[in-house]
């Protein structure tokens, strides 16, 4: 398991605060950095505020004790946005809302630790200034933490791990992060665009990709699922990938209009119900029924349900 990518993008060098005309001090942020915070704010991502970050970090029993296989050693760093008893929620590095427990699984050791916020975006900050000045040393880290070249995208996990700083207090960090990753070279290959055009294109298939894999979660209402994603369809109006969000919102509000009017059934008045009633409620039990979509080769598509 790689390690998260918010561990390796963040703040230290802290810029002076400037004095406002009351002698207080004023917020380092822009409104460029405001407007940029208002937009990721829209996006549909839980809200980091006050939210401890921590690393979850799993050893296999038996494994070397001091440099354990890749395969023996799972870690994952993020936000716990929710918790409910030993079970949590964790807005991981690819900033995807992961469901894990604190006990370690079957055949594993190990648990979970608080990381101090301000060292972490310590971190990222240096990472991203080695990254403006010697790409050399930025490929040394990245074979110590694989994967650090992101998914999203080194601007756009950036972008919110700034966002999240600034919504724990530490504004100064944010600005400085957000400093420092304007400051970055272009992306070779890609087209120059301003720097909120870049991050939104890093984010925009992500973000829409948890909000479709969450359509089959069935502890979400609904209705939250389709203000999610017209949110995106609000946020991201250049995407590439509006006529897949487009297919779902051409069913999702008539599934949300049925969930409000229809009384659930239990299995057991399901059995009680005459056979017509019994077919119609099977159908539309098939809505919400689990597995996983895979498309193969010539986009053949399956579906695996399980048992």
């Amino acid at each position: 398991m790689r390690r998260s990518v918010l561990v390796l993008l963040a703040a230290a060098a802290l810029l002076p605060w400037a004095a406002a005309a009351t002698g207080g001090p004023a917020s380092p942020l822009t409104e460029e950095d405001r407007r940029l915070f208002t937009w990721f704010d829209g996006i549909g991502l839980p809200s980091c505020a006050s939210k401890p970050y921590v690393r979850v970090e799993w050893v296999r029993d038996g494994a070397s004790a001091t440099v354990p296989a890749a395969e023996d050693l799972w870690v994952v760093d993020g936000f716990v946005v929710a918790e409910d008893g030993d079970r949590m929620t964790l807005l991981d590095g690819d900033l995807w809302p992961r469901k894990l427990t604190r006990t370690p699984g079957r055949g594993w050791k190990g648990g979970v630790r608080k990381l101090e916020l301000r060292v972490v975006v310590a971190t990222a900050l240096a990472r991203l200034k080695a990254m403006a000045t010697d790409p050399g040393a930025v490929e040394a880290m990245d074979e110590i933490y694989p994967g650090v070249r992101l998914r999203f995208g080194d601007e756009a996990q950036t972008a919110a791990l700034a966002r999240h700083a600034a919504e724990n207090g530490l504004e100064r960090e944010a600005h400085a992060l957000l400093d420092a990753v304007r400051a970055l070279p272009p992306i070779p290959g890609q087209p120059a665009a301003p720097f909120d055009q870049v991050v939104a294109r890093q984010l925009d298939e992500g973000v829409l990709w948890r909000i479709l894999f969450d359509v089959a979660d069935g502890d979400i209402p609904r209705a939250r699922l389709l203000a999610r994603l017209r949110g995106w369809r609000t946020s991201f109006p250049a995407s590439p990938h509006l006529a897949r969000a487009d297919a779902v919102l051409e069913v999702l509000p008539a599934m949300v209009e049925e969930d409000a009017a229809r009384r659930p059934v239990s299995d057991t008045d399901l059995g009680r119900l005459p056979p017509a009633a019994q077919a119609q409620e099977l159908v539309y039990r098939l809505r919400d029924q689990p597995g996983d979509v895979r498309m193969g080769r010539h986009e053949r598509v399956t579906f695996d349900l399980g048992p």
